[in-house]
């Protein structure tokens, strides 16, 4: 019988629960700031993108 689920839930039963804690918090907060990071690189690109192709007059009209 494989006991690898149940060594692994037994683990995780050690935990103590402000650590679990934290470790969601942290996790949130990852992709929080990941999402965010992301947006701001789209924004930026899309920027770039209407800059070098000499397309920034329509993107403030379309953006303002």
């Amino acid at each position: 019988m494989d006991t690898s689920y149940s060594t692994r839930a037994e683990e995780l039963l050690s935990i103590p629960a402000s650590s679990a804690a934290n470790n969601g918090r942290n996790y949130a907060s990852y992709q929080l700031n990941t999402r965010q990071h992301t947006a701001e690189n789209n924004v930026y690109s899309s920027l770039m993108l209407a800059w070098q192709s000499g397309d920034a007059d329509r993107l403030w009209i379309t953006h303002s």
